[in-house]
């Protein structure tokens, strides 16, 4: 018998939230010291990997998948760091419990002991009730999103060349930035006069004149304005 600990977060505000790799290590290896008593097997540890993946494609929790075994335990200290939603948490359950006989213990459910009925129900309500807690997340954040939006606030993302994000009122802003047209000369002129590919410019840019931009967004601006 090998026991197994799983980890998983996919963003920083996750691990804000009390959701840290570490935290999640810790805890699943006193859950199996006070199931088993006895230190874990093998540590997987997805970092970065959205929740919408399946179990068996992210790259470590795929490596512990394949190699789950009959007697095994997998642990991991809340349902949604495994599974991605209700169907993924069935099927993955299905396969690796009541075909394989692993154990899977979380610790927001206990044991996965989906051999009854209505253990299985309540391990199906259970995973719903995650699925459904993620896609409020998810629903409230674009809701913020848009209400910044609506107010001019500046929401993450790609910042253009002629533009630069500032603090006004508590609010990040995207603002007119007062370099933009000197920028934009200077790569028409690194292009034009000096022959340089865009990559070269990227690279002009930086070393010559102390700006940051990628070579992308050189060809983008300078295309834009009809040069090739």
């Amino acid at each position: 018998m090998k026991i197994y600990i799983y980890a998983r977060v996919s963003t920083k505000k996750q691990a804000d939230r009390g959701l840290s790799i570490d935290a999640q290590v810790e805890n699943a290896i006193n859950m199996a010291r006070m199931s088993h008593q006895r230190e874990p097997d093998g540590v997987f540890i997805d970092m970065g990997v959205s929740g919408s993946v399946e179990l068996a494609e992210r790259p470590e929790g795929g490596q512990l998948f394949n190699i789950a075994d009959d007697g095994d335990v997998i642990i991991a200290v809340k349902l949604d760091r495994l599974f991605r939603d209700t169907v993924d948490g069935l099927l993955t359950a299905n396969e690796l419990v009541l075909d394989r006989g692993v154990q899977i213990i979380t610790g927001d459910f206990g044991e996965l002991d989906i051999h009854s009925p209505m253990r299985k129900f309540l391990f199906t309500q259970a995973l719903a009730m995650a699925e459904f807690e993620r896609a409020k997340a998810v629903e409230r954040t674009q809701d913020v999103k848009r209400k910044q939006s609506r107010s001019g606030a500046y929401c993450g993302g790609y910042v253009p060349i002629g533009k630069e994000v500032i603090e006004q009122d508590g609010k990040r802003m995207l603002v007119d930035d007062e370099d933009a047209e000197h920028m934009l000369q200077i790569m028409t002129d690194l292009r034009q006069i000096r022959g340089l590919s865009y990559r070269a410019i990227e690279h002009a840019m930086l070393e010559e004149h102390g700006y940051t931009v990628s070579y992308k967004t050189v060809e983008r601006q300078l295309k834009a304005r009809g040069i090739e």
